[in-house]
């Protein structure tokens, strides 16, 4: 049985993708599925994905034409098999440790969602700069009884706006029939973390970054 389902979704994505998957493959935590989407890319990108699927029976491929990430992050859900689902973009790659880490705290917890902040690594010219997210909380959070001040200026960080550095259960997704919005291409996962928020009845703030997010100066 699958614990977790990691969806990539991919659009022209080859100068980053082979550190992103083989990231995910190298994690200490084996009990994984890795879902990689390929939204029409027009790179090496597809050929890239084909080389994972051959090397490592965990990792399931899927093409289609360009139909947006939230339609690439919606097929991954759909052929989703795993008891918890995550994402991470293709241009992010993580620590060896951390779905292990994550997956010990969420089934320890019995939460509904587990974030971990990101690091953003700011690629110029000359240098990388490197700074790590802000937290606002940390520790276990009844979503019924939270102080929302505390809660929603995290929402105009990167922390909750994407999907990266976060565990989902698959039954609460499923069970709400939640999905990314097609309808737009921008922001789309805060929409998606928005939804789940509202449904979400415990879940917990970590400390600890994982996520490397690369962003061009």
């Amino acid at each position: 049985m699958v614990e977790l389902s990691i969806i990539i979704p991919i659009s022209n994505a080859d100068k980053y993708l082979d550190k992103c998957i083989s990231s995910v493959l190298n994690q200490t935590y084996k009990n994984i599925e890795l879902i990689l989407v390929d939204d029409g890319s027009n790179d090496y990108s597809l050929s890239i994905c084909q080389k994972y699927q051959l090397l490592d029976k965990r990792v399931k491929f899927y093409h289609q034409d360009n139909n947006g990430p939230s339609s690439a992050s919606n097929v991954g859900l759909e052929y989703a098999i795993g008891e918890y689902v995550a994402f991470i973009d293709a241009d992010d790659y993580i620590s060896e440790d951390m779905y292990k880490e994550l997956m010990a705290l969420i089934k320890k917890e019995n939460c509904d969602l587990i974030i971990s902040p990101l690091i953003h690594e700011f690629i110029g010219r000359k240098n990388k700069k490197v700074f790590p997210s802000n937290l606002y909380y940390y520790g276990l959070i009844n979503n019924s009884s939270v102080d929302v001040n505390k809660i929603y200026p995290l929402f105009e960080t990167s922390l909750i706006n994407g999907p990266c550095g976060k565990i989902y259960k698959a039954s609460t997704i499923k069970e709400h029939q939640l999905r990314m919005p097609e309808e737009i291409r921008y922001a789309e996962d805060l929409m998606f973390n928005i939804g789940y928020f509202n449904i979400a009845k415990i879940f917990i703030l970590q400390i600890k970054p994982f996520t490397k997010k690369n962003q061009v100066l």
